[in-house]
């Protein structure tokens, strides 16, 4: 009696755990698994067959979540601008405009955090997740959605409806106005997939399922999404909004430190990478305002040039481009999961992005931005020739000041344009030029004087460093 009533109990629990229907069966009734002794007996073998099962269950069920601090969903350069003399008032700042014609995005997945016997393979659901992920991109709210992008990396993408823009204020290129867009609330969800020795007993994992989302402890159960300025990050005490937003969510130096990395050029002029930054088709002039055309009695005025950029590139994109960045922790690693992955180490409490171009941010011609310049102050001495970059990593344009020599502007490469009522002293700054050339479109723009060039043709040299 006391064997049938724990049979009963036994067999009872495979109704309550579907799961089980779905992983176990095959092997538990295996010949492998219950003896000839209780294959024999139907009883035994009931009860055989149950108790594989619930080990089996004990298995599969187990699942865990973690909280990284961050994930970081963009980075934006900051355009050229205008810095306001006396003699010219900068009224507005000049801006890159990321709308509909934009999907900039990364690849992200969590190889790097685990230990490398054990396969890491994305999924959507795995029965539900887990209550303590809401999988991103559920809320339209933020922008971003994801999608899988291969079985092991999902990518992460600004839904091509929502806008994000950076703005430049001052001569030149200041680095300090670059934009992070920062998700504070990532949660990654993982489920362990087992195998099983002979008799039905857990093994280590063969993979294990994972789904990015985020924490809905953290901002009401919907996406935070944040955006910091480099120069905010470089001196954060001097920006308490900063201080007071970061720093509830347990951020640190280190953090500031981590996330400067990924912006090559936060401090200052540096060697390009050419395997992350590709040279687009398009060079632009930046020329301070001509007194003759565009300044009377001392007062300059200079019409800003606005344009659509796209990544039509000058070569081939290296696919290969990929980074990776550690983070701490949101909420202290708890859980059976995460001894599968290198998150426990007292010495290591860090979790590791790897993050790596998209198939948009490489497939030529596939993004657009709206860039409006200013034109620099009348006291501008710097580089008159800004050549545009793609970041093939975070799919958003880089701005590098440059002069171009003699050597790089061949005579069918530059020209003029006059205005159509051919008045003296007209500015004709902004213009759009175009050329096509052996399958791609060069684009440039016309100084004050009407006069283009086109710097970015196949042989040109390029700038080492920007």
């Amino acid at each position: 009696m006391r064997i049938s009533k724990m049979m009963s109990i036994l067999l009872g629990l495979g109704s309550l755990h579907p799961v089980w229907a779905q992983s176990c069966p095959n092997t538990c009734t295996s010949a492998s698994v219950c003896s000839k002794a209780d294959i024999d007996n139907k009883t035994f073998y009931q009860r055989c067959v149950a108790q594989c099962e619930a080990k089996c269950y004990k298995c599969v069920a187990a699942v865990d979540t973690i909280f990284p601090k961050y994930y970081v969903l963009g980075l934006l350069y900051s355009p050229p601008g205008c810095t306001s003399t006396a003699t010219q008032t900068c009224t507005t700042p000049s801006t890159v405009d990321y709308g509909s014609g934009s999907t900039m995005g990364t690849k992200t997945s969590i190889q790097s955090s685990k230990e490398s016997s054990v396969d890491l393979k994305v999924s959507a659901t795995f029965g539900g997740g887990d209550s303590k992920a809401t999988s991103f991109g559920v809320s339209a709210s933020t922008g971003y959605s994801t999608t899988t992008t291969d079985s092991n990396s999902t990518t992460i993408s600004k839904a091509s409806t929502s806008d994000v823009k950076a703005t430049g204020n001052g001569d030149g290129v200041d680095h300090d106005q670059d934009l992070f867009i920062l998700l504070l609330n990532p949660a990654i969800a993982v489920q362990q997939v087992p195998t099983f020795s002979s008799d039905q007993v857990c093994t280590a994992p063969a993979s294990l399922n994972w789904y990015f989302g985020v924490n809905p402890a953290i901002g009401n159960g919907s996406s935070m999404t944040y955006t910091v300025s480099v120069g905010a990050l470089k001196n954060p005490q001097a920006n308490p909004t900063v201080i007071q937003q970061l720093t509830a969510l347990n951020f640190t130096q280190a953090d500031f430190n981590t996330l400067l990395a990924l912006d090559p050029f936060a401090n200052g002029s540096t060697t390009i990478d050419t395997t992350r930054y590709s040279p687009t088709t398009a060079n632009l002039p930046y020329e301070p305002p001509d007194t003759t055309t565009e300044c009377n009695k001392g007062i300059c005025t200079c019409s800003p040039t606005s344009i659509s950029l796209k990544n039509e590139l000058l070569g081939d994109v290296g696919t290969s481009t990929k980074t990776d960045y550690s983070v701490g922790f949101s909420e202290s690693l708890t859980g059976t999961l995460t001894s599968w992955l290198k998150l426990g180490a007292s010495s290591d409490q860090t979790f590791t992005w790897t993050t790596t171009a998209t198939t948009d941010n490489t497939t030529d011609s596939s993004q657009t931005a709206s860039l409006t310049m200013q034109c620099p102050s009348s006291a501008y001495t710097g580089p008159t020739e800004m050549l545009v970059y793609w970041d093939n990593l975070f799919g958003s344009f880089l701005f590098v000041p440059a002069q171009l020599g003699s050597g790089q502007v061949s005579t069918m490469a530059q020209g003029s344009v006059t205005s159509q009522s051919g008045q003296p002293g007209q500015s004709l700054r902004g213009q759009p030029v175009t050329l096509s050339l052996a399958g791609k479109t060069y684009l440039t723009t016309t100084d004050s004087a009407g006069n283009y060039a086109f710097g970015a043709l196949p042989g040109m040299t390029y700038p080492t460093s920007g």
